[in-house]
């Protein structure tokens, strides 16, 4: 029979012990391993189910446009550069027609708005140029939500500023006082009523009737 010694035993429990810690860290690596695993596989598989983003759709049908008809695709872009183009010189022509209007005798409620109006149309005026001048700049997307914000509340602006200058025209061709008021107002429903709202307006009330309906 062997007899081991204190210190061939006490050597043993601490090789034991050295190896449990091993396999103790060796089991946590291989789980934090599976672990990180399972998180890349639930990323890949909420990419490949998720609902692709309007840009994504847009992007989408611009590669498939551009391998199944090539020149109508870049026809349609030649138009789409022409039609920003435009846009951008209407732009400018309104912000320098709004411009060139007098102030002079008007209340202050009608200065406050024509110089809010010449606000917010020089800053439309600065984003259209931006974008006409280069309209195939992906980066132009993001100027839109400043751009349509910007724009919110600018139609009543116009609208304030069209009785303006309504009243003006009425003075210059010979009517006064009441009469003024009755050119104006006759103007503006004639105005009403030979313009249809353009496709966001339906949209938008499409749109609520659908949130209605849930």
């Amino acid at each position: 029979m062997l007899f081991l010694s204190d210190e061939d035993v006490s050597a043993d429990a601490i090789s034991e012990s050295a190896l449990l810690h091993e396999l103790e860290a060796r089991e946590l690596e291989v789980s934090d391993l599976r672990a990180r695993l399972e998180i890349l596989e639930a990323e890949q598989q909420n990419r490949e189910t998720r609902t692709p983003t309007r840009a994504e759709r847009m992007q989408a049908w611009r590669e498939r446009m551009q391998q199944q008809d090539p020149e109508g695709y870049e026809r349609r872009r030649q138009e789409g550069r022409e039609m920003m183009v435009v846009v951008a010189e209407n732009t400018r022509e309104r912000l320098q027609f709004m411009q060139s209007i007098p102030t002079d005798g008007l209340t202050p409620d009608y200065l406050e708005n024509h110089n809010a109006l010449l606000e917010r149309l020089a800053f439309f005026d600065g984003v259209m140029q931006q974008i006409a001048e280069n309209p195939d700049n992906p980066d132009n997307r993001e100027l839109l939500p400043s751009m349509f914000a910007n724009m919110r509340g600018v139609d009543e602006m116009l609208n304030m500023q069209r009785d303006i200058l309504l009243d003006d025209l009425a003075r210059d061709i010979g009517y006064e006082g009441e009469e003024a008021g009755h050119f104006v107002a006759a103007v503006n429903l004639i105005t009403e009523m030979t313009t249809m709202p353009g496709p966001g307006y339906w949209r938008r009330m499409m749109r609520g009737n659908a949130m209605q309906g849930e």
